[in-house]
């Protein structure tokens, strides 16, 4: 890291001029002829929040630094170590020969407010200078100081409260403008020579005011209409031609035109039946209902076997003609009639089964 050493040249040349208690503007007014305050001209002085600054940068016992740009870094604290930092700023300088020279507050950070006791930190090129250096008074911020700056001012006890304020209503005995309408308020307003073109007020009848329909004359009677939205109920006169009248549909009901049926309205309704649905009648809700797979198979008396693939059938009950007898072994019984069977199966009837009997059959 570079050792720079600056030898303060410094010329702290602070432009400031002396406080003013809540302003950093001096108001002078010149009379510029005519008499009246309109004639007079307004200027606004201020005074600069500036700092000259010039000092020379050596690197160790070397001599001048090279000739170049470099980045510098100004802080003012109101402490010579550690503090609080009350303004900063970067400026880019080239150096020449081991000249710095700066005016602080010119790039775009004017120094608003400094303490009695303020201190000048400086980095160049990421290198802080130590230590820091206090900035003192020179000839213009010690003029600010005294009475010469306090010539052609009053004060600001003196003035009124607009003086400070700048507000309308802080100006004593103001004009009342309230009998008075604003220009801009005036297109609301009618020119006496228009008033040919309006009615007075007292000559509009109540309803022009409220806006009530109980409040016209000679309003209608509207129970003798119809309102607009039952009109879809009605025919035209002179669309009758198309339509019969009821006594004259009796003649048809039972032969060109379906009487109405409770169960027929009921299977009207089943209008979302799924493909392969069936409509019957349940005894048990005494109703036209849908039904599909198991329960559709069940209405049939199908039973599983209408499920069953064609090469694994397996039947559980029946007969079955045209085929050869199956065994016993086999899950037959031998033979192709009941006779057969029991013979096959040593059964029987009296002795092995019970014989039919019409009395047992009714219990």
């Amino acid at each position: 890291m570079k050792n720079y050493i600056l030898a303060f040249m410094l010329v702290p040349f602070l432009l400031f001029g002396q406080k003013f208690k809540d302003k950093d503007s001096e108001l002078i007014i010149k009379d510029t002829g005519g008499g009246d305050i309109n004639s007079k001209a307004v200027a606004v002085e201020t005074v600069p929040r500036l700092l000259s600054y010039q000092g020379f940068l050596t690197v160790g016992g070397a001599g001048p630094v090279s000739d170049g740009q470099y980045t510098v870094n100004f802080r003012l604290f109101d402490q010579e170590e550690d503090g609080n930092e009350f303004w900063n700023e970067t400026h880019l300088l080239t150096i020449s020969d081991g000249l710095v020279s700066a005016l602080l507050g010119s790039n775009g950070f004017p120094i608003e407010t400094v303490p009695m006791n303020s201190y000048l930190e400086i980095e160049i090129d990421g290198n802080t200078l130590s230590p820091r250096q206090q900035i003192t008074s020179v000839m213009y911020a010690i003029k600010s100081d005294t009475t010469y700056f306090a010539k052609g001012y009053t004060k600001t006890a003196d003035l009124s409260e607009v003086a400070m304020s700048g507000e309308y209503s802080d100006l004593l005995n103001s004009p009342d403008l309230t009998p008075f309408a604003t220009k801009d308020s005036l297109g609301y307003y009618a020119t006496l020579d228009s008033l040919d073109s309006y009615t007075l007020t007292s000559e509009l009848s109540v309803v022009a005011f409220s806006g009530e329909y109980e409040d016209i004359l000679n309003i209608p009677d509207l129970a003798d209409y119809a309102v607009t939205d039952t009109l879809s109920y009605y025919a035209t006169l002179d669309s009758l031609g198309y339509y019969v009248t009821e006594d004259s549909l009796s003649q048809y009901i039972g032969s060109t035109i379906q009487p109405y049926d409770t169960e027929l309205y009921q299977i009207a309704e089943l209008r979302d039946l799924v493909e392969g649905q069936l409509i019957v009648y349940d005894g048990t809700e005494l109703t036209w209902t849908a039904q599909g797979g198991a329960d559709a198979r069940a209405t049939l008396g199908l039973g599983e076997m209408s499920v069953q693939e064609p090469d694994s059938v397996i039947i559980t009950g029946g007969s079955i003609s045209g085929i050869e007898d199956l065994s016993i072994s086999d899950g037959g019984t031998g033979a192709s009639n009941s006779q057969g069977a029991r013979d096959s199966l040593g059964l029987t009837i009296g002795e092995d089964v019970q014989a039919f009997d019409s009395d047992l059959q009714t219990i």
